[in-house]
């Protein structure tokens, strides 16, 4: 190979190396959005799930007030 053919595979392989380097960046950007995205459904996930069983808890405490007012009686 000549000198020009070898300049030319470094700088092809340059290139390549630096496509590379900004491929894996865009993709770990848009990786984290997405964990971001994940983390945030799963906190809504997780308040729902809490303020879901409050209410339940509230409704079963209320219930089991009236069963006790009427065993009382």
């Amino acid at each position: 190979m000549s000198s020009k053919d070898d300049e030319i595979k470094e700088l092809a392989d340059e290139v390549f190396k630096v496509a590379n380097n900004v491929v894996d960046e865009i993709y770990r950007h848009e990786e984290c959005k997405l964990q971001n995205i994940l983390d945030s459904i799963l906190i809504n996930e997780a308040n729902v799930d809490f303020v879901g069983s409050s209410d339940l808890f509230l409704q079963d405490k209320d219930a089991s007030e009236e069963i006790s007012d009427f065993t009382k009686n």
